[in-house]
């Protein structure tokens, strides 16, 4: 009896359902055949420039600091294994001097100071010969200014002038000095004649047409006067030759 019941529950489950009505067709209105949708394919946007030009500079200021680090960490490195071998290097113990060596040393050190001592000393002997030869020069110097009466052009007056008379004749004689390293065609003394009122009674001269370079020239002013007179230098030129 049990498969009996099996086949026929089986039996019942298999009646067939009715299936849905099929659809109704307008005849007048054409059926339009429905065409599957094709895939939608997403458009991808162009990249703004913006964003490109941010893209590069963070790429090399990476690649910068990426550098920089290696740079540093190598550095570092070197640093350690040298500060590492500077201690790590046995400290070299000094020799102690032999009897000969120390008696070698005393001798140059000795021998060092003595040319010292020398050198001092010359140095010393040339500074004083340097300050003579000065001294002498600034008193010849002295001495030479102290000798000129006045200047004009590139010549000069020397003191020491006076009035002399030569027979019939009066003359006031001095030396005049070229003190340029340049010829001189013309050079030219003059003094002033006075009575012993102090009232000009005439002019005194002399000149000459070549003098040479650091040369002298004696000059030789006639004076016209019968009387006793007085006279002073007035001016003294030059003119050179080139």
């Amino acid at each position: 009896l049990i498969p009996l019941q099996h086949h026929f529950a089986s039996r019942a489950s298999a009646t067939v359902t009715p299936s849905s009505p099929a659809p109704r067709v307008n005849p007048i209105q054409p059926q339009v055949p429905q065409v599957p949708h094709a895939p939608t394919v997403p458009v991808k946007q162009p990249m703004a420039l913006g964003k490109v030009v941010l893209i590069i500079f963070a790429t090399f200021f990476c690649l910068v600091a990426a550098f920089n680090a290696l740079n540093n960490s190598a550095s570092k490195t070197g640093s350690e294994a040298s500060s590492v071998a500077s201690q790590t290097a046995p400290i070299a113990t000094p020799r102690p001097q032999t009897a000969a060596e120390k008696k070698a040393a005393a001798a140059a050190a000795a021998q060092a100071k003595k040319q010292q001592a020398l050198q001092i000393k010359q140095e010393r002997e040339q500074q004083a010969q340097e300050d003579k030869a000065a001294a002498e020069e600034a008193r010849e110097k002295a001495a030479y200014e102290a000798s000129i009466e006045m200047r004009g052009g590139d010549v000069a007056l020397k003191t020491g002038y006076k009035a002399r008379s030569e027979e019939y004749s009066t003359y006031i004689t001095g030396t005049v000095i070229n003190e340029s390293d340049h010829p001189l065609r013309y050079a030219e003394v003059k003094f002033e004649i006075t009575d012993k009122s102090g009232n000009t009674i005439e002019s005194a001269m002399d000149n000459i047409t070549y003098v040479a370079p650091k040369g002298s020239w004696k000059f030789k002013c006639i004076v016209m006067v019968d009387q006793a007179f007085r006279y002073r230098p007035v001016s003294v030129e030059s003119v050179r030759a080139d």
